[in-house]
This record gives structure tokens, sequence and C-alpha cells, in this order.
């Protein structure tokens, strides 16, 4: 069994090349006792606009199902522009097998609603907090103002107050697969860990494309918690437990042991999240492999040809799949490492086992993958820009380890990083610590150049991306368009609460 640190930054030794000729084609999974519409608040999903960077789509006609595992959370859409919704965020008592267990769910579900938009649009948030704690709410991905009440992680909502945000997507913000949980420091591993999230969705013209506007959309939400009756049983965590980075039992979109029955010769498409607080999954089908589509901050040029992906928290990815015979086929979580504080030792992220289960049942045609997605922009050729090394460490060991960035734990208060707006820097992020930490910018995506593995295959926009143990990488970012104070930080995200976190201001 292989054990090495992986990510979805996907270096040559994880991939296979495309198909010859771009003509595999792919059909996927439906999973049982899903609608054949959205559950949302009875608005099918339409399509946004085709945008430059993106394939024409003129002409398709094809209808999108859009599904979570039942019973999911909902499906809100847009309308004329704007997305407006209230998120209540209360603990509560969820069904669980033959019983209950104790969530902060949002809407009364954890996941919670998935919001889906375009670009241009304005999300309007108000968020009614019943946690009993202070929290705020992070748009994971999302390229908008952090300042005021958008997507600001400096906002403090106090227990039973109620804040009005409202985040307005730039007009060429490109489509893809995001999400929101909570970011109030000290309190954001325990918050998302009990169940505080959900996705978030832009659509752009690559939705459109008739092979993938006619598929079946899988929502597929990876979390994992404590099943337990009380907050304290789910959301108390000892300090070794923070150090290493909480795990526990995991769920696909609030479910355990989904199973998917595929009708074969139906194209199917899936959004898979990594909300866990700190656990790292990487994900292979039995007998299949999975056609890449996007990452977490970009489309790919062309679907991509991959057997196995690892997914660090908070990454997302979307894949395309092909069943080609009847029989059962396990989704499976391998083995991955993750270090450890102690030299020479390991931390585990699920020994193998299941997610979920895929049916194949029927025969048929298998539909064709699209040969083009989207006109991906490459930076990597332009002049060199300025280097900047951020360092990650940490200091003592478990009875008493310290987690920084530069040296230092993080202050609200301080500003650590001030760049100019409009400015392309390369960013050597360096893990000198004995366990991997995944990487996460707010606001400006990068471009991944090379990591200490060797170089980078093809174009990887990224903002999230996993700095292996004692390894780096270098990353282009450009800090255009969107000024204003935020941070960076690890997302295991007992270690961000823990002081791994730093501030960046861009003016």
């Amino acid at each position: 069994m292989d054990d090495s640190p992986l990510s979805s930054r996907i270096p040559r030794r994880h991939l296979m090349k495309l198909a010859a000729g771009g003509g595999a084609a792919a059909a996927l999974a439906v999973l049982p006792g899903c609608s054949s519409k959205d559950d949302g608040d009875g608005e099918s999903p339409t399509s946004g606009p085709t945008s430059s960077g993106a394939t024409s789509t003129a002409g398709a006609t094809a209808t999108r199902t859009t599904t979570h595992p039942e019973p999911g959370p909902k499906v809100l859409q847009s309308t004329g522009g704007i997305l407006k919704a209230t998120l209540t965020v209360q603990p509560e008592m969820i069904a669980h097998g033959t019983g209950t267990r104790w969530a902060l769910t949002v809407n009364g579900h954890t996941p919670g609603p998935t919001l889906r938009v375009k670009p241009g649009d304005s999300l309007r948030l108000t968020l009614d907090n019943q946690t009993g704690h202070s929290t705020n709410i992070h748009t994971h991905g999302l390229r908008v103002s952090p300042t005021g009440n958008a997507d600001n992680p400096f906002l403090e909502i106090k227990h039973g107050e109620k804040f009005d945000y409202q985040i307005d997507i730039p007009a060429d913000h490109p489509g893809g697969s995001f999400w929101y949980h909570p970011h109030f420091h000290h309190h954001v591993a325990e918050q998302l860990y009990a169940g505080f999230f959900g996705l978030i969705i832009v659509e752009d013209a690559v939705d459109r494309l008739p092979e993938i506007a006619g598929a079946t959309e899988r929502l597929l939400l990876l979390h994992d918690t404590t099943i337990g009756s009380n907050e304290t049983a789910v959301m108390s965590a000892n300090m070794m437990a923070q150090r290493e980075g909480r795990e526990g039992d995991v769920f696909v979109s609030g479910q355990q042991n989904a199973t998917f029955e595929a009708a074969a010769g139906k194209l199917e498409r899936w959004r898979i999240l990594n909300a866990s607080a700190s656990r790292f999954y990487r994900l292979k089908l039995d007998g299949h492999p999975m056609f890449l589509m996007s990452t977490d901050a970009d489309r790919l040029p062309a679907p991509l040809r991959v057997d196995e992906i690892a997914l660090v928290p908070g990454e997302r990815i979307e894949v395309l799949v092909q069943p080609a015979a009847a029989g059962s086929y396990a989704l499976k979580s391998l083995s991955v490492g993750r270090g450890s504080m102690m030299q020479g030792s390991n931390i585990i992220s699920n020994p193998e086992f299941t997610l979920a289960t895929m049916k194949v049942a029927g025969a048929a045609p298998v539909p064709p993958l699209p040969a083009k997605l989207a006109n991906t922009e490459d930076i990597r050729s332009m002049a060199q820009p300025k280097t900047r090394e951020v360092v990650f460490s940490m200091q003592g060991q478990m009875g008493g380890a310290t987690f920084l960035i530069d040296g230092k734990t993080f202050d609200p208060g301080r500003i650590d990083i001030r760049i100019p707006l409009d400015t392309v820097e390369d960013w050597i992020v360096r893990n000198t610590s004995p366990m991997d930490h995944p990487f996460h910018l707010h606001i400006w995506p990068f471009q991944l150049m090379e990591h200490s593995s060797g170089l980078v295959d093809g174009i990887q926009w990224k903002d999230t991306i996993n700095v292996p143990a004692n390894g780096w990488v270098r990353l282009r970012i450009r800090f255009s368009k969107i000024p204003g104070k935020t941070v960076f930080h690890c997302h295991i995200l007992d270690h961000e609460d823990l002081g791994m976190m730093a501030t960046i201001e861009v003016a």
C-alpha cells in the first residue's frame, strides 16, 4: 500500500494520459431514492452565460438533473441575478441509522443548502446564528471582496444575532464548485466538524456543453464527524487530536453507505468536495477510470483521465466516469499518510474503506466526453516575477507544539504581508515540519508551477494545495482586481485555530 502524501495538484506519477483523440465515452450512476429533478425551491437550475474563457455552447438543449444522496440538502437557485436566503445555523438531533445524532445544522440539515449562482449574481445571505457561540461565513474559493459584509473572515456574529451578507460575484468569475463554512478564529475546526458547511456552484459555459448539460449531476460532499448525543461529545477534542487534526466517521452529503444505481449509457458528472476538518481522501472507483474536468480554481482544457486522485481538506474536483459492464463497484478512499508531529511516524487517514457502491445495470451506447472544456489561462511563460518565501513550521512535541507561519502565530491585528494591487508574485511555500499542511489563500487563486517532487504537468489553477512534510510548492499568484485584507492558512483547521494563519493586505 502506498501511503505517500498525495494532492490533487496531480503530479505526473499519479496520472494516466488522456485517451488518444479525446474520444473516450462516459456514463455514470444514479443514487437510489434520488429524485429526477432538483430538490430545491421548485426552480430547475439554468445554465450560465457563455464567457470568453470557455467553449461556445450555442444550441445546447439538454436538461441537467442535479441530485444529492437522499435525504439531501436543498439546491437554491438565483433568480433575476440574486440569490436571497436565510441560513439558520443551530444544533439539532438529526436522523442517524435507527436513532439520532447531534449536529450543527444549516436550515435543519447538514450539509446546508447548495447555493447555485451565475457570474454577475449577488448572494444576499442572512446568517442567523443560533449555535450558542460566535461564528461567521467564508465563501471558500470565490473571487469576491473580503471586506465589509462580504467574504470577511474578521467578522464576529455572536450567538442570537443575524447578519446580512452581500457577496457580489464578478461578471467574469469562472464557473466551478466552491463552498461555505465557518471562519471565526479558534472555533473553525469544531464548527465545521459538527456540520456547518454547504456547496456553492457557479455556472458557466461549460455547464451548457451538450455532453455536460444532459448529464446527471451528482453532488458528493465528503465530511467526517463524531457521532454523539450532545455538543461536548461532537465538538470537543483533546489537545493531541487538535494537534494531529481531528478525524471521525465519514459521510457523503450527510449519508453513510450510499449506493449508486447506474444506468448504462447515462453520462454523469460528480462535483466532489473534501469538507473534512483534517481528513485526506484518496479516491478510486473499482474497475473504472475517472475523467477530471475541473480542479478547485478552474476548468481543465479537456477531460483528463485519472485512475485515482487525492483531496486534502478544502479541495474540490469535478469528474466524469464511465461504467462499462453490469456489476457492483466500490468508490473507495485508499490509505493515505499525512505525516505526524513525531518524526518517523505517520498519521494514516482512513485505512482503505468504501465510501459508496456503484451498481451498474443495463446496456446502452456510451456517450462521448466533450473534446474541449475551456480556454484555460496559462501564465507560466511570463517573465518570472518577484519571489516570496512563506514557511509553515511547528515547534515542540505532542505536549506543547505551536503552529507557525514565518515564525509567528496568527494575530488579526497584524498585517503580515502587504502587496500592491495588480502585482504578480511567485510564492515558495515551504513546510519544515514532519506533517503535511494544505495551503489555502483566500480570494486570489494561484497557478501551480512546481513542487518538491518535480515539475508540474499541464495547467493547474488552485486555491488549496498540499505542502508535504519537509517539502515545498512554487505558486504564481496574480493579485488583481480585488483589493482588501484577508488571510492564508493551513487547511487542517485545527492547525489554523492553533495559529497557523497569517494576514495579507492587497491595496
